[in-house]
């Protein structure tokens, strides 16, 4: 009786394994068919940090790769792999988005909205956005502000 019940506790553990090993498997092929990335927990974790409200000068990668018990190297490669980006392409796009945000809801200076958003000067933020938006923040501020 003994014997039955220790084959039938291995039987049962070997089945739930290969039950998990499916599943996992399904999982990482629908998200690579459908092509949508597979997100891990850690890096769906510095996205919620980096998303947050009241974190408008990002943390530095090496912050988010401890707050997420990463080195920054495994950080930055596992967040390119998952994301298709850098982490510091994925700062940068943030703070171009609010600053646009910025430059058309409220009448704050540009050499302080490029300050606030954590760039190292108004020429730095000028160079950046003008890159990624195509003009300058003064330009954009004429053509896009209300009112």
């Amino acid at each position: 009786r003994t014997r039955d019940t220790n084959s039938s506790v291995i039987a049962r553990g070997l089945l739930h394994a290969l039950l998990c090993t499916i599943i996992r498997d399904y999982a990482a092929f629908t998200s690579h068919s459908t092509g949508k990335p597979l997100i891990t927990w850690r890096i769906r974790r510095a996205l919620e940090i980096l998303d947050s409200d009241q974190n408008v000068q990002s943390p530095r990668v090496a912050e988010l790769a401890e707050k997420v018990g990463l080195s920054e190297s495994g950080f930055r490669e596992r967040f390119k792999a998952e994301m298709g980006f850098s982490p510091h392409e994925y700062i940068l796009n943030q703070r171009i988005t609010e600053a646009r945000r910025r430059l058309t809801e409220t009448n704050d200076d540009i050499t302080h909205v490029a300050l606030d958003l954590g760039f190292a000067s108004s020429q730095y933020f000028a160079t950046v956005f003008r890159r990624r938006v195509g003009m300058t923040p003064g330009d954009y501020r004429k053509r896009h502000k209300a009112g």
